[in-house]
């Protein structure tokens, strides 16, 4: 990858149960950071679904994180975007949005 490609975010919007753990296939945190350092890191929320046994796992990410002194954000990403559609349109970036919640809420609906 060349210096101008280089990413300067990651979304990390998977379902929990494939993230938040040291465990092989659920350590995008992990494989982030050792493939991309320094990127900084948006995680939606929940951190981690896992059961209680492994929530030690969260907390030793958490800490590798913080030694790597990575950006890392943790939050409700639809917010998020919906929020920062404005900003990205002022730059004139394009990006794929999620719906509005009217648009999605319809979608669900029974007719």
């Amino acid at each position: 990858m060349i210096p101008k490609d280089r990413p300067r975010a990651v979304v990390i919007g998977s379902p929990p149960m494939f993230r938040g753990s040291v465990h092989a296939g659920r350590d995008i945190e992990l494989q982030i950071l050792k493939e991309l350092p320094g990127v900084a890191l948006f995680v939606e929320k929940p951190v981690a679904t896992g059961p209680g046994e492994e929530i030690q796992d969260v907390f030793e990410i958490a800490k590798v994180i913080n030694s790597s002194r990575t950006i890392c954000s943790v939050a409700y990403g639809y917010l998020l975007f919906t929020e920062f559609a404005a900003y990205l349109s002022d730059l004139q970036i394009h990006a794929s949005l999620p719906k509005s919640r009217a648009d999605n809420e319809a979608d669900h609906r029974f007719k």
